[in-house]
């Protein structure tokens, strides 16, 4: 009597399509992947609708308008035409800050958007790596680099024989060859 107590309890309870679980309180359980993803898939998304991306253009899971639909393109290229200085923060950007022109949804921006009128530095990567090797652990280590003593190595000449100094003055194509460049080594030892 019990069994059937308990499973006409799991029977009225809703099907839930998307799986996710839930406290008694109503409120997703954190301690699960699936309700971990979802509220990650929420902050995105209501991040990027701040950005102003509307409801009705389809977003990749990072919130970025889905380049794989007609109605993204068209927002994104209307979105580059509409004469904006600045560049649009749902563009992806790389750790320099530059724009990461690997992304679909860049490279169709940029092929709409006036490159005069953005203000897009050009050499924000290269400031970016400067800045980087001016870091004081990396001066340190040139400087250490520098002071250390490094043996010249002492290298021993060859002998001057006429058929060496042929052989590596000859171009290859010109009718020497290697055969003949051992039998004389044969002849002359």
């Amino acid at each position: 009597m019990a069994t059937s107590t308990v499973q006409s309890s799991y029977t009225n309870r809703p099907p839930s399509a998307s799986a996710l679980h839930y406290k008694k309180d109503g409120t997703l359980d954190m301690r699960y992947s699936s309700s971990k993803d979802t509220m990650a898939k929420h902050i995105t998304r209501s991040t990027f609708s701040q950005c102003g991306i509307p409801s009705n253009i389809p977003v990749t899971n990072a919130g970025i308008p889905d380049m794989r639909t007609t109605a993204a393109k068209e927002w994104v290229k209307q979105q580059a035409q509409k004469g904006m200085e600045d560049i649009p923060p749902w563009i992806p950007r790389t750790k320099d800050g530059s724009l990461d022109v690997s992304k679909p949804i860049t490279q169709e921006y940029m092929k709409w958007k006036d490159t005069s009128s953005t203000n897009c530095d050009p050499n924000q990567r290269l400031a970016y790596y400067l800045q980087k090797l001016q870091d004081e652990l990396f001066q340190k280590l040139v400087e250490s680099a520098r002071e250390t003593d490094i043996e010249t190595p002492q290298y021993e000449m060859l002998p001057e024989i006429p058929e060496i100094q042929r052989e590596f003055s000859c171009p290859t194509n010109r009718g020497c060859s290697r055969q003949d460049f051992s039998s004389s080594m044969s002849r002359s030892s």
